[in-house]
């Protein structure tokens, strides 16, 4: 028998390697979230959601999302309509726009008048007709795609319209909300109004009954209308007289089954038609409820738009909920804090009431919800002394005089409440005495007893007011509070018009009158700096201040900032390795590396988006992090040079991007074959390459923070990346239907995806080996009758049974596919000296054949077949004249 010897197969591994890794690409940011307004469900599967950060679409029913912005300015999305094929929206802001499959984007103004559209519907009966809402000018009209606008009919009345609907079934019947005057109705396709409802109530919202079309239902904001049948009047819903209503939903399924989204009570639904209500989805966080659907599919599942937290969904009529916003990147980040002794934790509070943390330097993140309630956390300090110890506070979004204090042990694991009452704006923990940490409240007047400077000397256990005797700080309205790291006696603390130094740990204060006070920061390499911005207000724009002598006295660095209207300055930061400055402005990010002296603005990547906090990285020198309003977290590496989105807002895979590794080929995986798998936010943004085990001889199950699950179990890893894994499949999944296959990575896990197992799923790798062991390439072809050496994956099970992740062995008995094993070339089948396992290699299977005399020269195809399977590539092997 003729067989050529094995080969150390370096350059093969090295060939692989090439082609299966993938460029890395920055993803959106982090972490996952935002304000969805409205929700269009095309089919069981195809969903766009306009968000205030942008459009976004889903192609598995509202799991991931991936944005469908380009060309939108940067202002809230506040509704969607139309077919995959022309979409349009509505901007508060921006007016109307029209997108082909949602490519890109155009604007249509021509004749709307408002930039202020709140509410677009395309007419059910014709794709070209069109419907616009706006807060200043009216219910607008377009035949015309929206080239061109006028005031829709006569009848309508100036002011703010909130929705548009058409009566299902009757195209040319059709109501306009007007969110202030009532209820509108047309029967001629918007020609002509009528005003059926007209009560001193804020309308929101019209709905249809999907088993009596005619039966309408107005949502208000103190209660829920019903008209069963045209030319009636309204009926109120008598348990839901004075709620606030924001959406609602007849099932589609069950006519008796009614759900209301609620301003005050979160979700709620009636099993009887309306006459009892009971709560539902207790565990979706507290946050608005601004929009739900009903998708066309088995079984029934219920999608719902929230503020500030993205999408949800339900399978058991609204009774649980789980966050699908993976890919959904308008996270409004209120809060931002970073461990200050390990690089890359970040902790960052959304609206909506999440809290997210990150180990990865924001490439992935982790929701924690246990035990926290803050609805909107305004601020994030970690213990310097022992970083497990994180405290929070909140403001009340509906009531902003008031608020709470929590705490976690674990790092942000856990969360218990401490304080409830107090509005806190700013966190300050003292850094050697664990135990003391300083808590800033603005009640919203200076005489709000829930106003001023508190702390705490058993970790929020209880608390006490900073009273100084001079009555700078009784009664006074706190924004902001810092303590020296270096020289804890030193507490500064920043109002509306005041900012108070204290030498002996807030025992005494003295005061500077100033503009209100926005962020303060102290020089971690001399404590005799000290730092505060100030916001816009009737005394003028912000400005930054500095002090060289603890506080005493303040000079005014403006130098490189802009003159700018309404310019503020609400986070303040020093990177203590290079002593550069930051500070987060109401336009841009503005650096110093003079010590204050000039600025300049550091604001590559940022140029769109508005940032509230800034963090530093613990560890790594000129690491920052920026939170931002409605764009998730952002980072830069580089010192402020260029900002990018912190990795993914998810980490993402679906089913159709789990592919063969040698062909790129879909459809199911085979045991023990080399995979691809595609994704988002799924590894580091760098790519690792795997080394064998030194211990166990074989492939790691664990790298970079990256594990490949199938059904349950860890796969072995070849390569890592951002957006690209190549691993092996498991030879235990022989046998089953179906291999439910998840990454990790970091804190974060994507979403199972279902892959079909099958026998085999031979996949050629491209490239050859000739009979003398060099490289098969056009200029070096192999003869007619030369024994050649191909490489594949994919064989199945092996006899004896090869070990997932372990290389084949170097001598017999190699294992060798339990299938049997043909090769073509053109054709022809060639004669085969051995098919098995490659000696030193994981999943890679090799097979010595000759080429058959009669194939002609040029490049060839090379087919191979395990079993039923086959696999080919085409101009693989070049063969000599």
């Amino acid at each position: 028998m003729h067989r050529l010897p094995f080969y150390t197969h370096t350059f093969v591994l090295r060939i692989g390697l090439v082609l299966l890794a993938a460029n890395f690409l920055w993803g959106q940011a982090g972490p996952p979230g935002g304000s969805v307004n409205d929700l269009l469900i095309y089919d069981a599967q195809k969903v766009w959601a306009a968000t205030d950060a942008g459009v976004f679409e889903s192609s598995d029913g509202g799991q991931t999302w991936r944005p469908r912005s380009e060309g939108l300015p940067a202002s809230p999305v506040t509704s969607i309509t139309g077919r995959p094929a022309q979409l349009f929206v509505s901007l508060d802001g921006a007016g109307v726009w029209r997108s082909r499959n949602g490519e890109a984007w155009v604007e249509i103004n021509d004749g709307v008048g408002d930039p202020a559209a709140l509410e677009i519907e395309n007419a059910p009966d014709n794709p070209e007709v069109l419907f616009v809402a706006t807060r200043n000018n009216g219910v607008l009209y377009s035949n015309n795609s929206g080239d061109g606008w006028i005031r829709a009919g006569s009848g309508l009345v100036i002011g703010p319209y909130v929705d548009i609907a058409f009566t299902p079934g009757s195209p040319q019947h059709m109501y306009a909300v007007n969110s202030n005057g009532g209820l509108f109705e047309s029967t001629d396709g918007g020609q002509n109004w009528t005003l059926p409802v007209a009560v001193n109530v804020s309308f929101r919202r019209v709905r249809f009954n999907p088993h009596a079309p005619n039966e309408v239902w107005l949502a208000t904001g103190s209660g829920l209308l019903r008209r069963t049948a045209a030319g009636q009047q309204f009926q109120a819903i008598a348990p839901l007289n004075g709620v606030s209503i924001l959406d609602f939903l007849v099932d589609a399924d069950d006519p008796n089954l009614f759900y209301a989204a609620t301003r005050d009570s979160g979700l709620i639904r009636s099993l009887d038609g309306g006459t009892n209500w009971e709560l539902a989805g207790l565990d979706l966080p507290v946050s608005f409820m601004l929009t739900m659907e009903r998708l066309p599919s088995a079984p029934p599942t219920l999608l719902a738009g929230l503020s500030g937290t993205g999408v949800f969904r339900s399978a058991d009529q609204g009774v649980s909920w789980s966050q699908t916003s993976q890919g959904m990147t308008g996270a409004n980040v209120l809060a931002l804090a970073a461990d200050p002794t390990q690089a890359g934790v970040v902790y960052a509070a959304v609206e909506g009431g999440g809290l997210y943390k990150t180990s990865t330097a924001g490439d992935s993140w982790v929701e924690s919800r246990t035990g926290f309630e803050l609805n909107r956390a305004s601020s994030i300090a970690v213990d310097p002394a022992e970083p497990t110890v994180l405290y929070a506070g909140s403001v009340n979004p509906l009531n902003t005089s008031s608020g709470l204090i929590a705490r976690s042990l674990d790092g942000g694991a856990n969360w218990e409440t401490t304080l409830s009452g107090r509005p806190i704006y700013s966190i300050a923990v003292h850094p050697t005495d664990k135990a003391t940490v300083y808590f800033a409240s603005d009640g919203g007047s200076a005489f709000n007893p829930f106003s001023g400077l508190f702390q705490t000397r058993d970790r929020g256990l209880s608390f006490s007011e900073v009273i100084d005797i001079n009555a700078f700080t009784y009664g006074v309205a706190v924004r902001t509070v810092a303590v020296d790291p270096t020289n804890p006696r030193n507490i500064y603390a920043g109002t509306n018009g005041l900012f108070l130094t204290s030498a002996d740990e807030a025992g005494r204060f003295s005061a500077l009158q100033t503009p209100p006070v926005g962020s303060i920061a102290v020089d971690p390499n001399d404590s005799r700096r000290v730092f505060f911005g100030t916001v816009a207000s009737t005394a003028g724009n912000g400005l930054i201040a500095r002090s060289t002598d603890t506080g005493k006295t303040f000079t005014t660095q403006t130098s490189g900032l802009p003159d700018a209207d309404l310019l503020s300055f609400s986070s303040l930061v020093i990177d203590k390795r290079d002593g550069a400055i930051y500070a987060a402005g109401a336009n841009a990010v503005y650096k110093s590396v003079d010590g204050g002296d000039s600025w300049q603005e550091a604001n590559s990547g940022l140029e769109n988006v508005t940032v509230r906090r800034l963090a530093v990285d613990g560890v790594t020198a000129g690491t920052v992090y920026a939170a931002t309003v409605d764009a998730g977290v952002y980072r830069t590496t580089d010192s402020g040079a260029t900002w990018t989105p912190t990795g993914t807002a998810a980490l993402t895979i679906t089913a159709e991007g789990v592919v063969g590794a040698a062909d790129f080929l879909g459809g199911g995986v085979a045991p023990g074959e080399i995979i691809s798998i595609f994704g988002d936010g799924i590894g580091p943004g760098t790519g690792v390459q795997a080394t064998l085990d030194s211990q166990t001889g074989g492939l790691p199950l664990s790298l970079a923070g990256v594990r490949v699950l199938f059904n349950g179990e860890p796969a072995p890893l070849f390569y890592v990346s951002a957006t690209q894994i190549n691993c092996q499949a498991p030879y235990e999944i022989a046998g089953k239907s179906v291999a439910r296959v998840q990454v990790e990575f970091g804190d974060g896990r994507t979403q199972e995806a279902l892959i079909p197992v099958r026998t085999s799923k031979p996949g050629i790798f491209r490239a050859v080996l000739n009979q003398n062991g060099s490289v098969n390439t056009a200029d070096n072809p192999a003869k007619a009758g030369d024994v050649v050496v191909i490489f594949a994956t994919g064989q199945g099970v092996t006899n004896p049974p090869a070990v997932t992740g372990q290389p084949g062995p170097g001598a017999e008995p190699f294992p060798r596919p339990t299938l049997p094993v043909k090769v073509t070339i053109d054709g022809r089948e060639a004669v085969q000296f051995y098919a098995g396992a490659a000696p030193g290699f994981v999943g890679l299977m090799q097979v010595n054949l000759r080429i058959p005399q009669a194939t002609a020269s040029g490049a060839r195809t090379v087919e191979l077949t395990v079993g039923d399977e086959s696999g080919s590539q085409s101009a693989l092997l070049y063969v000599a004249p």
